[in-house]
């Protein structure tokens, strides 16, 4: 994952560290660092999800396939 990804997915998840810190962990705690890498990669998987769709609707939503059938 590149850099803005990381930092944009962190912030969508609520992850209030400025770059500063996140570097200063990549060093001295990378198990942590890579605890924050893990949690942006799953917050943008759920966006790629969203925007895929899984093949379910939403409740009161009527798609054309429950319209044919």
């Amino acid at each position: 994952m590149k850099y803005p990804a990381l930092m944009h997915n962190l912030v969508k998840s609520s992850v209030q560290l400025n770059r500063h810190v996140i570097s200063d962990l990549a060093i001295t705690e990378p198990r942590t660092f890579l605890s924050l890498a893990k949690l942006a990669r799953a917050r943008q998987q759920e966006g790629f999800r969203a925007a895929l769709g899984d093949g379910k609707e939403p409740p009161g939503v009527l798609s054309r396939v429950v319209l044919l059938q």
